[in-house]
């Protein structure tokens, strides 16, 4: 069968040497298996440890000896690439475990990067402690390529296990025209210096590689460099050469041997039937005739003809003896006389007949005990194999799953783990090893989902301010942040919470009497402006004195919320279906115009505003809107679980990629890039119904309206 678009690594090193002392240990290790091995492969270890310490290299040295010699025993053996990397893997844990038990001197494991690679069927397996330089190029079908910080998709380890130092590994496919990069450390700030991303684009490996060096070479650094590139490129199949012909009559016929033994046979039986019972023809048996005459037989076949009559006479006499023997057997009155010597010797149910049938009986029980087993053994081996058979496809969507996951393609590997659970739901229990085999993959099956969830539990976030236990039945619903200063209204009195994020200070700000109750607000660094029930817009001053602006209101009939860009206020109006914008002037805003020019969905569902040159719209069934100019843009936010059923608040600024919603039913906070694939999803025990958010891009904070509570979060 055909390899539908076959491909091979191709794998150049690069090595610079420039330091002038010798402060790191630095290098790239590969070890190619035999290309008459089942699985053909190839094992690259790359090292950087900043210390020259003699127990490093020892440790190195270990890592390489394991290395050595698992290599061909896991090339030998029939096993996908993934498991044959396991192997690996678990071999060189077992050589640092047992290196660190025996090595007085403690190992600095925050000195030490070391990454491993197994290149094998198209696949890419890798695993690492540390990290390393790295830049993945995906080639798309359109011919671009997209980029990947592959090593960062390991999962982070806090604390080095000696036990179990590479802990985390994953594998991939790597199809023609994708390539990476895997270098030491110090590489990376020199990205841009050397354009390692349009030479590994345009060049082949090989020269890719050489100019990369000469490239490094060039740098005033004085280091030491060491990486690797590797491309997948396509595999050019040779033509096949038919066979030559063979001369005919070159070789002997396959039965001639048979030949042979049946006329040698024929000959013999002609020479000893004379002996035996002579025969002529006129006792109406035709004699054989050979085509080739016999030869006279020599002194040894006389003598063996001899011995030969001898023994047939024998056999003969023998035999009539024997029947002679029988005839007088079966004479009755010999009979009798024996009937008459021994009482009861006629019986049929002598103790010998007995003996017979009841080991017969126990042959027909073992054997119909041994048809049942049989059946019983064959019905479940089929049974075993169908399982099996079931719970390798799953394992297959797992496999597939994990490498959609870590190339950025999460919808297809959302589908895969559906489509495995589902396999895996159908599998028995009935043995220890399948309940084992079942409860494993459906872990690995989980942490998957936990990886594309990207949930992150936030145990006790950080609470800036929080309303005192006699405030009632109230909540925070009105949020925004003007420089470094953020601004909640109190919901119980109207009146302007004022809070330091970086201390926690806070004051509290009257309202005027005449102001109505405040629903919205935004802010910029040039200011703030908060909106009211009743229409009516408000600022506050450098004194922190609150005052009134004039809002031109004459078309808007709602304001559900408010957005700041520039010198223009954005208004969401649900009831009228628009988006208002108003021009600063003087005393506060005016001239309305509407916004929106082609739109598709009901606003009388939004609930939030949020600009960055686009304005973006967030709806209570979890949906979003993207606007540009005034017409609607094919946006939406990727898919995610759980599916986001509310979005309750809104936020971007015009310097992120970050797109923060605040999920008032699911009780989470989730980061978005403006793409809509999901960053982040943050989730607490302390979330009763996050309603308004803000953030601070300079700060990279997060701060969430919340029950009682203004909680503060990181930004990713």
């Amino acid at each position: 069968m055909a390899i539908e678009n076959p491909c091979q690594f191709r794998i150049a090193e690069i090595e610079v040497n420039k330091s002038t002392l010798d402060e790191k240990i630095i290098g790239v290790f590969r070890y190619d298996a035999d290309l008459r091995s089942r699985a053909p492969s190839t094992l690259l270890i790359l090292a950087e440890i900043t210390s020259t310490l003699y127990c490093y290299e020892q440790l190195l040295d270990a890592i390489n000896e394991a290395a050595e010699q698992v290599r061909p025993l896991v090339s030998g053996a029939d096993l996908t690439p993934i498991a044959r990397f396991e192997k690996v893997t678990q071999r060189i844990n077992d050589a640092i475990a047992a290196f660190v038990a025996h090595e007085p001197t403690p190992i600095s494991w925050n000195r030490v990067n070391i990454f491993l690679l197994q290149l094998s069927d198209g696949h890419l397996c890798f695993s690492g402690i540390g990290r390393l330089s790295n830049l993945f190029l995906q080639k798309q079908k359109d011919g671009s390529y997209r980029t990947f910080d592959l090593f960062g998709s390991l999962d982070p380890v806090t604390e080095i296990n000696p036990e179990k130092p590479f802990s985390s590994l994953i594998c991939g496919d790597m199809h023609v025209g994708d390539v990476l990069f895997a270098g030491s450390l110090n590489i990376q700030r020199h990205f841009q210096t050397i354009d390692l991303q349009e030479r590994l684009k345009s060049l082949p490996p090989v020269t890719a590689a050489l100019e990369l060096r000469q490239a490094l070479e060039q740098t005033e650094t004085p280091d030491d460099f060491a990486g690797v590139v590797i491309a997948s490129v396509q595999l050019t199949p040779q033509p096949i050469t038919p066979p030559k012909a063979e001369p005919a009559n070159t070789k002997p016929k396959s039965t001639e041997s048979v030949e042979k033994l049946l006329e040698t046979e024929e000959r013999a039986e002609h020479i000893l039937s004379p002996i035996i019972t002579p025969l002529s023809s006129a006792d109406g048996v035709d004699i054989p005739e050979f085509s080739t005459p016999l030869p006279p037989p020599t002194p040894r076949m006389a003598i063996l003809l001899s011995a030969a009559r001898s023994v047939a006479v024998n056999s003969i006499q023998t035999i009539r003896e024997r029947l002679t023997r029988t005839q007088e057997d079966d004479d009755p009155l010999a009979a009798a006389q024996l009937r008459s010597m021994h009482a009861g010797h006629g019986l049929f149910f002598t103790r010998e007949r007995k003996i017979q049938l009841i080991v017969g009986v126990v042959i027909l029980l073992v054997m119909a005990s041994g048809g049942f087993w049989y059946k019983q053994h064959r019905a479940f081996l089929a049974a075993q194999q169908l399982w099996n058979t079931v719970y390798d496809q799953a394992v297959d969507r797992k496999t597939t799953a994990e490498a959609d996951q870590v190339m950025g393609n999460e919808d297809r590997a959302r589908q895969l783990v559906i489509e495995a659970k589902a396999l895996v739901s159908g599998l028995d229990e009935k043995t220890p090893d399948r309940q084992k085999a079942r409860t494993e993959l459906l872990q690995g099956l989980e942490d998957i989902q936990a990886k594309l969830r990207h949930a992150i539990v936030v145990e006790h976030p950080e609470a800036l301010y929080t309303l005192p236990a006699d405030a009632g039945d109230v909540e925070f619903s009105v949020l925004a942040l003007q420089k470094n200063r953020l601004l909640a209204v109190h919901p119980q009195n109207n009146s302007l919470i004022r809070i330091d994020p970086a201390t926690k200070d806070v004051r509290v700000i009257a309202t005027p009497q005449s102001l109505a109750r405040i629903t919205q607000a935004a802010g910029t660094a040039d200011g703030i402006v908060f909106a009211t029930e009743q229409k009516q817009l408000a600022t506050l001053n450098s004194a922190d004195e609150v005052i009134k602006l004039t809002f031109s209101t004459v078309k808007a009939s709602s304001t559900q919320a408010i957005a700041l860009y520039g010198k223009r206020l954005y208004a969401l109006d649900p009831l009228h279906g628009m988006v208002w914008r108003y021009t600063k002037n003087a005393e506060g805003y005016g001239q309305e115009s509407a916004y929106l020019k082609q739109n598709s969905r009901d606003l009388t569902q939004a609930t939030g505003i949020a600009i960055d040159s686009n304005v973006y719209l967030a709806f209570r069934n979890g949906t979003t809107g993207r606007y540009l100019s005034g017409a609607e843009e094919a946006f939406d936010l990727r898919a995610i679980d759980p599916p986001l059923q509310n979005a309750a608040g809104i936020w971007t600024g015009l310097a992120t990629d970050r797109l923060v919603i605040a999920d008032a039913v699911g009780k989470r906070v989730l980061v978005y890039r403006k793409d809509g694939l999901l960053i982040t999803q943050y989730t607490s025990p302390d979330f009763v119904k996050p309603l308004a958010v803000t953030a601070d891009e300079a700060a990279k904070k997060i701060y969430i309206a919340d029950g009682k509570h203004i909680f503060a979060l990181d930004l990713p």
